[in-house]
């Protein structure tokens, strides 16, 4: 064979091998092409290792889905808002986010999330999500997250103080409203010991922001609120507003039946660890307090009623939800894994967290046995949530109306009228 033969075939081979080279990696390619990835972002470590209930959740997706990947990250849910906001400006965040119940509409009035009303209505999920969770992820007509995981405010009291004060148990049937419910937490504030001081209360709150978050029922309940339907004026000093403001401060300033170390109380231990040192005989909470006041082991029974209510029943709803970022490429595939988390046959994934599912049916599952957080799951249907395109900022502001009541001996109608015009300037400054 001459050299001229041998360099042909040579060429000959190393293009074939070229070839075949180029046709396996471009089957690669294709094979490789053919599985879309959707990233998720999850806070409170809820995927840190394989023994979690939605990293379990995510491996029976993938295999009734071949074609789609989950890659889930945890991420430290302090900070976590920046984080969405920034990675979300540079292209680079998550396809789905894990957000809290409030932060929906201001992600989605800057534009960083995703329209799912569609996706809901073709699924059919809209009709089985509880809808007062659905509207604190609305915002001007759309809905921008998939409720997820809520929870809900109710009355948690000392059974045992009110059948020795000889008082009639609240109920489902038969919920307090404000007039009864101040009768008995006057009722239950007493001087124990005959030496002229009060030692124990009728009610507990919390202080400066805690105070707010736990009035909004109040005012809800009366027939107010804190931002106009439009989404354009704050309106949480009305009359309305003001009424529930000020009845709720008298609680302290007047009747007196919040003990005065409650200015003190920053967290939640420091209300449950009123009510279980029997210093205070109710306080409104969510389902979260359960498990903590019965490891506490106490002497006396405690029980849950629902909130006090007035011209309606209102109780605070919280929570979080699964959003789908507006820079996502993958939408349908993001949107499919969200449909699937949120499935009846998928509520044991929220359960296996101690939280309760955002579905309409979940108060009938299987999972629900424990009559006391059956009244919180029954509570939501009357849930609202301060969230808004100033949700935080808001709480802050009524936080410290509060305190200048409480501490100040301000007039209330000074502090909320102060409080709203604060608010309304940051809300003409967000919507500019």
């Amino acid at each position: 064979m001459s050299k001229r033969s041998i360099v042909v075939c040579v060429l000959a081979c190393m293009m074939l091998l070229l070839f075949i080279t180029h046709m396996s990696a471009a089957g690669q390619e294709e094979e490789t092409s053919s599985v879309t990835t959707v990233t998720m972002w999850v806070y409170d470590e809820m995927a840190a290792s394989d023994e979690l209930a939605l990293v379990k959740a995510q491996q029976e997706f993938m295999k009734l889905n071949p074609d789609i990947d989950v890659r889930i990250e945890n991420t430290p849910h302090r900070g976590l808002m920046e984080k969405i906001i920034t990675s979300s400006m540079s292209g680079v965040a998550a396809d789905v986010i894990h957000v809290a119940t409030t932060w929906p509409v201001e992600l989605a009035a800057m534009g960083i999330l995703e329209p799912v009303d569609g996706y809901l209505k073709q699924s059919g999920k809209i009709d089985e999500i509880n809808m007062s969770a659905i509207k604190s992820s609305s915002y001007e007509g759309n809905i921008y997250a998939v409720p997820w995981m809520s929870d809900a405010t109710a009355l948690i009291y000392n059974k045992t103080m009110f059948e020795e004060a000889g008082l009639p148990l609240p109920s489902l049937e038969n919920p307090y409203n404000w007039d009864s419910f101040l009768k008995v937490a006057k009722a239950l504030t007493k001087d124990l010991d005959g030496d002229g001081r009060i030692d124990q209360y009728g009610f507990g709150i919390r202080s400066g922001r805690g105070a707010s978050y736990g009035w909004f029922p109040f005012l809800i309940a009366n027939g107010g609120q804190i931002i106009s339907d439009d989404g354009k004026k704050i309106v949480v000093n009305s009359p309305e507003g003001q009424e529930a403001f000020k009845w709720f401060a008298e609680l302290f300033t007047v009747h007196k039946v919040v003990p005065p170390g409650a200015v003190g109380y920053d967290r939640w231990d420091d209300v449950r660890n009123a009510f279980l040192g029997k210093r205070i005989a109710m306080y409104i909470a969510g389902d979260w307090e359960l498990d903590p006041l019965r490891g506490a082991e106490p002497d006396f029974e405690f029980s849950v009623a629902p909130h006090p209510m007035q011209k309606r029943r209102a109780v605070s709803m919280g929570g979080s939800s699964l959003a789908i970022s507006a820079g996502s490429r993958v939408k349908d595939a993001a949107y499919k894994w969200i449909d699937f988390l949120t499935d009846r046959e998928r509520m044991w994934v929220v359960f296996d967290y101690g939280r309760f599912s955002s579905r309409v049916d979940a108060a009938d599952s299987e999972f629900v046995s424990d009559p006391l957080l059956k009244v919180f799951l029954r509570e939501f249907p009357y849930g609202i949530n301060h969230a808004s395109v100033i949700g935080d900022h808001s709480r802050t502001e009524l936080g410290i109306a509060f305190e200048e009541v409480f501490v100040n001996n301000r007039d209330p109608k000074a502090a909320l009228d102060d409080a709203a015009a604060r608010m309304q300037a940051q809300l003409d400054e967000v919507r500019r």
